[in-house]
């Protein structure tokens, strides 16, 4: 799927790259990679990140059912679990992150409202 709009960082790019939004991971069609090897195994492994699995009452964290995954990416969720074991206030951060987030949407809103 091609981007609908221009960024100039990606447009001033010297080389070939694959820009995925996570968010819109789901509309990614199996015709787009079922016959390219390369393709097929990025798309494995940007399944660990589909949104889709996120645990219902915790939006930071996602499911991971390893069996579902092939062999290659076993090393990946092993050092993705270290990670998140590693860093045990890393879902505090986030959330501070969300109310900042959402704090900066509520100015712009209101900024929008006044100028409109």
């Amino acid at each position: 799927m091609a981007l609908q709009k221009h960024n100039e960082f990606i447009d001033n790019l010297t080389f070939d790259i694959l820009v995925i939004q996570l968010p819109n991971f789901q509309n990614i069609k199996e015709i787009y990679y079922v016959d390219d090897e390369y393709k097929s195994k990025l798309f494995a492994l940007l399944k660990l990140f589909d949104q889709k699995s996120r645990v219902k009452d915790n939006e930071h964290r996602l499911r991971l059912i390893r069996k579902f995954f092939p062999g290659f990416l076993q090393r990946v969720i092993k050092r993705l679990q270290s990670a998140d074991v590693d860093n045990p206030f890393l879902e505090e951060k986030m959330y501070a992150e969300d109310e900042y987030l959402k704090a900066l949407a509520d100015r712009d809103n209101k900024i929008s409202y006044f100028q409109e």
